[in-house]
């Protein structure tokens, strides 16, 4: 069976790797292409933790887990909501750190240069983006 998650996983790691040397390049970083793919898995190993979390979460409140709508304000969905989105926030941030950490140790440079080097693309990228959105709810609205 064909799995398409395999082929984006690379793809994207390729094209975030190449950008992250190029912004790298800009801060005097050392590293090379083939450095950075090797670590552009790394950041992503703390999200393996949320799968149990989410099948615990699946398999003990299924009525939370696969509701779409908003008719569920009782406070253990509250509760339950709440806590499996603290723990997915937790973890995005606990993966950004590492993110930081190896972009750093592969350059060869300082944590900032680090976090410049990942919070420039996405600026761009978010900019880039939110102009898309203004030309299409205007292109729309008249």
């Amino acid at each position: 069976m064909f799995n398409w998650w395999t082929i984006y996983w690379i793809v994207s790691s390729a094209i975030g790797a190449g950008v992250f040397l190029l912004i790298g390049k800009l801060f005097k970083g050392k590293a090379t292409y083939k450095e950075m793919f090797k670590v552009m898995g790394l950041p992503s190993i703390p999200h393996i933790w949320l799968a149990p979390i989410l099948l615990l979460w699946m398999a003990f409140s299924p009525e939370t887990f696969f509701r779409l709508d908003s008719d569920y304000l009782e406070v253990k969905n509250l509760l339950i909501t709440l806590i499996s989105g603290l723990v997915s926030f937790c973890v995005t941030i606990w993966s950004f750190v590492i993110n930081v950490g190896v972009i750093a140790e592969t350059h060869r440079f300082s944590n900032w240069r680090a976090f410049f080097t990942i919070f420039i693309p996405g600026f761009v990228v978010f900019v880039v983006l939110l102009i898309i959105v203004i030309i299409f709810t205007f292109s729309f609205m008249g």
